[in-house]
């Protein structure tokens, strides 16, 4: 089952981190930006990654390359299973 987590809007600031609430199964990662069609792993739009949160522990993240930040106020849904989170798995 593909788990729906909290979507985040994206501000003015143009984030480009979104962290996950839960570690994926990287392989099942499925990203959207206003419930568009997703967008393919392999695209080179965004990637998955463990990077230091805010607390300084590495945390599950969907980050986007610079030059294809979505728009302000983008929804961005990401749809998984859950996992160990492995940045390994990713787009196999």
């Amino acid at each position: 089952d593909l788990h729906s987590f909290p979507t985040r809007r994206s501000s003015d600031l143009l984030e480009n981190t979104f962290y996950l609430s839960q570690d994926p199964n990287a392989g099942t990662l499925e990203v959207r930006i206003d419930e568009e069609e997703p967008i393919p792993c392999d695209a080179g739009i965004w990637y998955y990654d463990r990077v230091p949160g805010a607390d300084g522990d590495e945390q599950p993240a969907i980050v986007f390359y610079d030059e294809t930040l979505p728009p302000p106020s983008a929804t961005i849904s990401v749809y998984y299973e859950y996992g160990g989170g492995a940045v390994e798995d990713f787009c196999p």
